[in-house]
């Protein structure tokens, strides 16, 4: 048992357990290198923050917090989860919400399904009538009652995200599975209404726990004088592509603290799946799923697998195969593994990338900590910790002690995906910048 476990430990507190998201970073592990790594620095920055664990968490240690991800949902949680917020303009809102569910009118379906963003035929095949009339309206009563109340802008903001959290419950999604995969015999359900999952029972104890967890949390803040003292920027941002928007912000940073994707989003972690639902429902992005896979790490695939320059990635990459299936032909099995290999290869020139325009935002004399997990892709592992460490000395970094090695435990991660691979452990990797 490593030391980095935290088995046991409580990791919902505070704001950490807003709305659910896929892999989110143990906010211990985050705690514990911002108390290590962060005592000669005034900022701290997640280039891939996801659910805004590490920002959180900066806060908190009276860091000001820089955040960054292409998700739009995943920036909405870190804003929510991160930001001030006037405790009774927040509460005010919450109370009024809750007390209109005791009589609200249901809004005609037709109307349901436009304000949604979803198509008639799409958003039917992912909830019932019912539930697409009554998240539907609920949004338009939040809309209605923050309007009335004058409500601040950030709470209206939370009490939205409290109803996102539980969409994901009304729908025929797989419980306890981040892809688009729909429950046994949900076209049976769809007609006897054997699926309908009352939506309000579960909004109001939403709406209950988080405004207590955002009372704690804002007490914090407030007792400690870190409300007054910090400051956070989360914005979308590509750091593969550029960094030039937070060089807007800061010149340079002291502290990285980061969790990024383990390889490419369709076969490993379903980030983009796992979103689409929240993203279309809050307006935050409508397109069709897979459009935003295309943005992440490996989602342009290479024409062809180049030499990335690590000998043990690159030889792992040609030595893939696809597994075998009773019934496929030759051909087809050569090119599912072509396909296989220049996923891999597709992540890790994106990877690679990103670790550049890191590199060069942080200070000499500055921390990165990376919080990774090596997979196994068509029959062979992927070192990510040795690939990152490489990665970093390329520009001017030194390892600082051994790769810390952790039991997964307590998050929300599959233990396998379509690739083979098993998920039982993070390594943590610290480098610091000795020249530019």
């Amino acid at each position: 048992m490593s030391i980095w476990d935290f088995i046991g430990d409580d990791t919902n507190e505070l704001t950490h357990d807003l709305h659910l998201y896929p892999a989110k970073l143990n906010p211990h592990v985050a705690r514990r290198l911002i108390k290590y790594y962060g005592s000669n620095s005034n900022a701290i920055w997640d280039p891939f923050c996801g659910s805004g664990t590490t920002l959180v968490e900066g806060r908190l240690a009276g860091l000001d917090v820089f955040g960054n991800d292409i998700n739009p949902i995943a920036l909405e949680i870190s804003i929510v989860k991160t930001q001030n917020y006037d405790i009774d303009d927040a509460s005010k809102l919450v109370a009024s919400v809750i007390e209109a569910l005791n009589d609200i009118k249901l809004l005609p379906l037709k109307k349901a399904i436009k304000n949604s963003g979803f198509t008639e035929e799409k958003i039917l095949d992912w909830f019932t009538a019912k539930n697409v009339q009554e998240i539907s309206t609920v949004f338009h009563q939040i809309e209605i009652l923050s309007n009335k109340n004058q409500s601040q802008s950030n709470s209206k903001q939370f009490v939205r995200l409290c109803l996102s959290d539980c969409i994901r419950t009304v729908s025929f999604q797989r419980d306890r599975e981040w892809k688009l995969y729909r429950v046994e015999d949900w076209r049976d359900g769809k007609i006897d209404g054997s699926l309908y999952v009352p939506l309000f029972p579960l909004l109001v104890k939403k709406l209950e726990s988080n405004l207590e967890s955002l009372v704690k949390y804002s007490n914090h803040l407030q007792t400690s004088e870190i409300k007054s003292q910090t400051n956070y920027h989360i914005t979308k941002n590509d750091c593969v592509k550029s960094i030039v928007k937070i060089k807007k912000y800061v010149k340079g940073f002291d502290l990285v603290i980061t969790s990024p994707p383990y390889g490419d989003s369709p076969t490993t972690m379903a980030y983009e799946q796992f979103s689409w639902l929240p993203n279309v429902w809050l307006g935050l992005d409508n397109r069709t799923p897979g459009k935003l896979a295309k943005e992440m790490l490996g989602g342009v695939l290479a024409k062809s697998v180049q030499p990335l320059g690590h000998r043990m990635i690159d030889k792992a990459i040609s030595k893939i195969k696809a597994k075998e299936k009773e019934g496929r032909s030759i051909k087809e099995q050569e090119n599912l593994t072509k396909e296989l290999q220049l996923k891999n290869y597709s992540f890790y020139r994106d990877y690679l990338k990103s670790i550049k325009n890191i590199a060069s935002l942080v200070n000499p004399g500055g921390y990165v900590c990376f919080i990774l997990g090596n997979r196994v892709s068509g029959g062979q592992e992927m070192r990510l910790d040795l690939f990152t460490d490489w990665a970093f000395k390329q520009h001017g970094f030194t390892k600082v002690g051994k790769t810390k090695k952790r039991n997964i435990t307590n998050t929300r991660m599959p233990k396998s995906n379509p690739s083979g691979s098993t998920m039982n452990h993070e390594y943590i990797v610290v480098l610091k910048k000795t020249s530019q």
